[in-house]
């Protein structure tokens, strides 16, 4: 007992409070004084406890109370040195752990085989790409980020070793084993992503073994069911195998595991096994590439090794022939005794245990192990899945993709309004979130076919497909089953090639990239991206680059078929299409966005509106997108995100302004244009002489506007007889609401009206909805059509817009439109799909100034085009010049903000649509049903709020008195660079 309360005084400074790896204590230490306390821990241990040191058995948190015991048993009777982590929560692996270490002497080692981070043994944890994934990437930066973040999570729960990275080079494409963990058939690849993998763990405390030494990748059999052979010369060997491993040990690896391989160049006995051979480990490993760190054994239960040996055999080889560590030892209590027993016959020494035991134990003190024995399991799940991890994971899976073939520039897709898009999904389970994300974008038709389906199945679905179908075909097989061509058999390869032989296929491979060997049909598909896994951001990636919201530039890590060799990729253009990522690929931390969530819930609370849209992106992703509230104060159903609102004013730069863009573009009209120039008016018409650009900047002298429906009540508020209809007739076609029609005549009486209105005698700036009529008259005269159909046919449809246009009740669910007003002085009814603006209400829904509804995301996509200077989607819509002129300020040196139909910052940080964050130079417009749509070319920002703050009553001024949409869009502005990977 004296024994043991010396040895945990030695370990004392480190045990006082869990804490992150600091490197601290290796640097207060000197080499001597860390030497001089394992001095001192090591003349306490007896030679069996010695040798204990060397042993670390498996620990499987989910098996339970007897499992425990028989862990507690070999820790107090034999003094383990540690143990190696297998399935269980990362709750369950923390609590374990606390209590094992409790009950051990000196600090136990732990360990995992968490060659993808964690997530490869553990439940509940982020789990990052496969080697072979990460082996396609061209910025190898983030590799180190994600071996530093592995680490936290690592020393969060209390481990301290991870057996990874794989630096087997893997040019065996019928490799059983190895396969898709390998970082790809070049040496110098895999050296530079394991480099950078391994000094990430080890900068950050955790132990790095490099594995399976001296190379698994030309294997044809795993050696977990039989002993594999290696027949390559030493030549071949140093020239590929063994590469990594000597480049790496010099980098600086603190250890390397030992593969359980027969290969004759290196051990000509006929009988030798890598892992449990002198000449591998004592004369190659550790002297010839002078390694000397900790050498771990594979794990000794493997039938490479164990079919060999026994019990107690296999141990004492594996010490003879230099290993340190004997990784999951048959028999923790037969295993020391056998050892002890070949120390008294001289086979092997007490030094060489020593030996070993002291460097176990100086790497103890160098982890700083005892600093986190008993680690907290308070948000220890938010705290594994952390924001920088998500960030790491989406990144390196987006650099990943890798497309090989791409005929005729298919991909990105564009027009997407002229394509029917079938994904057709083959595997176990259909992809939700590759066709939810596909839905975004484009209509599509979802059809999963399983191992399970008939031949009937299958030709039935050919009968469905139409012929100017294009096909998404999503392939995944088994990434680990090489025999069977990772389940893409012929039933499916010549499946496909019948579906190609009638339609444009674009094949999506989320698996092995050597699933595609021998596909003879492979080059005649039109397009084939490989997506090497099938997780949800794999397919949310695949998804986008698809549809070109995220580009492509993936190289493979291996050779496929004959003409696709290593380093091959093809790289798609620049994103076309907004995407959808996470704050953090922003550098903007979440965390500080939570401050929008509450004043938009405390605007709820404050029933300044039921419930909204805000959405937020940054140079052209999507990373807040948020649905609030009910469409009522009844709270009966919720704000999603198809969700439809009326825009009011924004209606004037989402259909009007942009209409008259593209005729400027097309010459057929200028700012400089007056009224006069294309209606037909009295020479004495003072409207007749208004320049296009004093409208559109609100310095034309028009009246703020015209309550045109009191014309049509009497002095009752009744209304008068012969204006409206209950039913639709030819005389009374344009409907205002529910059993409401206005007679048609109506449309010309405003414009007499307008007409019959003076100008006010100041030309001097007045926000006014006036002059929008007239453009909407000049633009359904000039393009023979109406301004829906025109906004529609030009933008909107092109645009791949499907929410979005005048008169939603006629194209879409009427449960998805968000009711705007309860109009009692007007309509006499709660108005839901039907314009709320009583002028355009009386234009039949289409007015210049008021009409269109739409969501957030694809106000944002207008946005966006404006943004792009005039492109989206690999389409022109708009010229850079129209946008910039239209987007200036008119007539700043009149202290009028405007621009050309577009709403500007104030100049003054007084009042105005916006926070004076943004800059000059953004743009957007606001609108009376509660709305804002904003871009900021600086900072290529979008904000988007969409509410019905005027239901049930326009006198419902909230939302403005409590300034919500400009203090949000101030949290916007603070919340800039909060976040870095660094």
């Amino acid at each position: 007992m004296h024994k043991y309360i010396w040895l945990l005084i030695i370990f004392s400074p480190m045990i006082l409070k869990a804490q992150p790896f600091s490197g601290e204590l290796e640097r207060k230490q000197s080499k001597t004084q860390i030497e001089r306390k394992v001095d001192s821990v090591l003349s306490q241990l007896s030679l069996r406890e010695q040798i204990a040191q060397l042993m670390m058995v498996a620990m499987y948190p989910k098996k339970g109370k007897e499992h425990d015991q028989e862990i507690e048993k070999l820790i107090k009777e034999y003094h383990i040195g540690g143990l190696i982590v297998f399935q269980g929560s990362p709750y369950l692996v923390t609590t374990k752990l606390n209590k094992f270490q409790a009950t051990s002497k000196i600090p136990l080692i732990t360990s995992i085989d968490g060659e993808w981070g964690p997530a490869m043994r553990l439940s509940n944890i982020p789990a990052f790409p496969k080697a072979m994934a990460l082996g396609s990437i061209s910025d190898d930066s983030l590799i180190y980020n994600m071996g530093a973040e592995i680490a936290y999570e690592l020393r969060r729960m209390g481990i301290f070793i991870n057996f990874a990275p794989v630096v087997d080079v893997n040019n065996n494409p019928n490799n059983p084993v190895i396969g898709i963990r390998s970082f790809g058939e070049n040496p110098d690849q895999v050296i530079q992503k394991a480099n950078l993998y391994m000094s990430g763990m080890q900068d950050n405390g955790v132990m790095a073994v490099l594995k399976h030494f001296p190379g698994h990748g030309d294997t044809d059999t795993d050696s977990h069911k039989s002993l594999p052979e290696i027949m390559h010369d030493r030549a071949r060997l140093d020239s590929i195998e063994l590469k990594p491993f000597k480049a790496l040990i010099d980098s600086g690896a603190m250890g390397v595991m030992t593969a359980h391989l027969h290969i004759p160049a290196l051990d000509s006995n006929k009988l030798s096994i890598s892992s449990l051979s002198p000449l591998v480990i004592n004369e190659l490993l550790k002297k010839d590439l002078g390694f000397e760190g900790l050498v771990f054994t594979d794990a000794l239960n493997m039938k490479g090794a164990s079919e060999t040996y026994g019990s107690g055999e296999v141990e004492v080889a594996a010490l003879k022939a230099g290993n340190d560590i004997l990784l999951m030892p048959k028999d923790v209590s037969v295993a020391i005794e056998s050892i002890v027993k070949a120390i008294e016959n001289k086979e092997l020494s007490k030094k060489q245990i020593k030996i070993s035991c002291r460097k176990m134990l100086t790497q103890k003190f160098k982890l700083e192990i005892a600093s986190q024995v008993n680690n907290s399991t308070d948000s220890l799940t938010e705290d594994l899945n952390n924001p920088t991890a998500e960030y790491i994971q989406r990144q390196l899976t987006a650099k990943s993709l890798t497309m090989i073939i791409n005929q005729h520039g298919l991909l990105p897709l564009t027009k997407l309004n002229q394509k029917r898009i079938v994904s057709l999904s083959i595997g176990q389970e259909e992809p939700k979130d590759f066709n939810q994300m596909l839905e975004k974008y484009a209509d599509i038709k979802s059809i999963h076919l399983s191992n399970k389906s008939s031949e009937q199945q299958m030709n039935g679905i050919l009968d469905q497909l139409k012929k100017d179908d294009l096909l998404v075909i999503s392939f995944q097989g088994n990434i680990w089953t090489a025999s069977e061509h990772f389940g893409f058999s012929a039933k499916w390869r010549n499946y496909i090639a019948d579906l190609n032989n009638n339609h444009p296929v674009v094949l999506v491979m989320f698996g092995n990239p050597y699933t595609l060997n021998d596909y003879a049909e492979l080059e005649r598909l039109n397009a084939v991206l490989i997506a090497y896994q099938k997780t949800n951001v794999v397919q949310e990636m695949a998804a986008q680059a698809i549809v070109g919201a995220i580009e492509v530039n993936g190289k493979l890590p291996v050779t496929v078929g004959r003409s696709f060799p290593v380093g091959f990729g093809l790289k798609t253009v620049k994103p076309i299409r907004l995407g959808y990522s996470i704050p953090e690929e922003q550098n903007i931390d979440r965390h500080q966005l939570l401050k929008i969530d509450s004043i938009v819930e405390d605007g709820i609370l404050n029933e300044a509106y039921p419930g909204c849209q805000v959405l937020i992106s940054k140079n052209g992703k999507i990373f807040y997108n948020k649905n609030f509230g009910y469409y009522t104060y009844d709270s009966i159903q919720q704000v999603e995100d198809d969700a439809i609102y009326d825009l009011a004013s924004i209606t004037k730069i989402g259909a009007t302004v942009l209409t008259l863009m593209k005729l400027q573009d097309d010459g057929i009209l200028n700012l400089d244009n007056t009224l006069g120039d294309f209606i037909d008016m009295a020479d004495t018409s003072a409207y007749k002489d208004l320049a296009f650009k004093n409208i559109l900047a609100h310095q034309a002298s028009l009246k703020s506007w015209i309550p045109f429906y009191l014309n049509t009540l009497d002095s009752t508020g009744v209304y008068k007889p012969n204006t409206f209809s209950a039913k639709k007739t030819p005389n009374y076609s344009r409907q205002l609401a529910d059993d409401l029609y206005i007679k048609n005549s109506f449309k010309d009486s405003i414009y007499s009206w307008i007409l019959q209105t003076p100008l006010r005698k100041k030309s001097k700036y007045l926000y006014s909805d006036i002059g929008y009529y007239f453009f909407l008259k000049i633009i359904e005269d000039l393009t023979l059509n109406t301004l829906d159909s025109v906004s529609n046919n030009l933008f909107y449809a092109p645009l791949g817009l499907r929410n979005t246009g005048f008169h939603p009740l006629t194209r879409f669910d009427h449960s998805k439109i968000v009711p705007t007003e309860n109009d009692t002085l007007f309509r006499d009814q709660v108005i839901k799909g039907y314009v709320h603006d009583p002028g355009a209400a009386m234009l039949g829904g289409v007015g210049g100034h008021a009409g269109l509804f739409s969501n957030a995301t694809e106000m944002a996509v207008i946005m966006q085009m404006l943004l792009n200077k005039g492109t989206y989607g690999g389409e022109r819509f708009l010229s850079e010049e129209v946008i910039d002129i239209y987007t200036a300020c008119q007539f700043c040196d009149d202290d009028n903000r405007r621009g050309a139909g577009f709403d500007k910052p104030v100049r003054d940080d007084e009042g105005g649509p916006t926070c004076n964050c943004v800059s000059y130079d953004s743009y957007g417009h606001s609108g009376f049903t509660g709305t804002i749509a904003w871009a900021d070319p600086e900072e290529d920002i979008i904000y988007i709020f969409l509410s019905n703050r005027i239901y049930p009553s326009a006198e419902n001024l909230k939302l403005i008195k409590m300034n919500i949409r400009t203090k949000i869009q101030e949290e916007i502005y603070k919340s800039l660079e909060s976040f870095s990977i660094d």
